[in-house]
């Protein structure tokens, strides 16, 4: 029933009618402008529907209210897998009353560092979570993640917060990376990208391979994008700093690809290493195309960094 001007009145019949089938496993009432009152409504209507998996709130007007009204009817639908309230606003406070499910969204709601913290110490509650998705959030900090218990294997969604930490490091899978490039952070991440580019079949891949200390490859298919190697180069100097990475990205060189590298391209944080083969000529392996991409990349780059500073100045 997404996207339909369902309304708090609408919420309550609906609410009224879930008892006529008790075998629903999916509630999809996402952007239905529900406020707390057509929250708590259906909240009510839960014990009707006791094989429940799925429910989406998402899109609209909830609050504290009916963030707790849910809470409290989840013994109702103990089969409960998946709640989604993303974008609406229920806070630190709702945060703490919704802890304690396996997948729980709760992106774009304006939960900070306290609200994140309650729903990290409720996972010790849920060890089968799978996802727990806090993105778009007033989070600001990783502190709370030292509340997240050391068996939580599940996944933690974080982007668009305002963590003063590279996106490459958040973008990691893994919460324990972040945090302990939170607890080590200093002025310089220990966290570098390195970029192989060439033609195809230049020798990339086993290139990658060598870094990793692996044996090479004897054949592998072309690479068809991109693939990405982490590299740990040796523990960490501090306890619980995150040791010094690698990130090396092996780009295919298929000459149907070369077109999007620049895409796909930074130079900060960067180290670019163009892989020629010995047994062709300079020609053959295209050397200047190469070292022309790197310093294209480079151009644009500077010409950005000099926008940013030029409308922070107001000019």
């Amino acid at each position: 029933m997404g996207s339909n001007d369902v309304g708090d009145a609408g919420a309550a019949v609906l609410a009224g009618g879930l008892k006529d089938v008790p075998g629903l496993e999916t509630l999809d009432v996402e952007d239905t402008s529900i406020s707390d009152a057509g929250a708590a409504a259906l909240a009510g209507g839960l014990v009707g529907v006791p094989r429940l998996q799925t429910l989406s709130v998402s899109g609209n007007d909830i609050g504290y209210a009916g963030a707790a009204a849910l809470a409290g009817a989840l013994k109702h639908v103990p089969g409960l897998q998946a709640l989604d309230v993303a974008r609406n606003g229920i806070g630190d406070a709702g945060a703490a009353a919704l802890a304690g499910l396996q997948t729980l969204s709760v992106g774009s709601n304006d939960v900070g560092d306290a609200g994140a913290a309650v729903l990290a110490g409720g996972l010790k509650d849920v060890p089968g979570l799978q996802t727990l998705d806090v993105r778009g959030n007033g989070i600001d900090s990783l502190d709370w993640l030292g509340e997240v218990p050391a068996q939580f294997s599940g996944r933690i969604k974080i982007d668009s917060n305002n963590i003063p930490l590279p996106k490459e490091v958040l973008r990691d899978e893994d919460w324990r990376v972040w945090l302990r490039a939170w607890r080590g952070a200093t002025a310089e991440l220990p966290l570098m990208k390195v970029v192989l580019l060439g033609e195809g079949e230049a020798g990339k891949t086993s290139l990658a391979a060598c870094l990793r200390g692996e044996e090479p490859p004897e054949w592998h298919d072309p690479t068809r994008a991109f693939d990405v190697h982490v590299v740990t180069l040796g523990p960490a100097e501090a306890a619980g700093a995150m040791p010094p990475q690698v990130r090396l990205f092996d780009f295919g060189g298929q000459k149907h690809l070369q077109g999007l590298h620049r895409f796909f391209l930074a130079s900060r944080r960067n180290v670019f290493v163009v892989v020629v083969r010995a047994d062709k000529t300079l020609a053959e392996n295209r050397l200047w195309h190469w070292l022309g991409v790197v310093e294209d990349v480079h151009r644009r780059e500077v010409a950005a960094e000099r926008q940013r500073r030029g409308e922070g100045m107001g000019a």
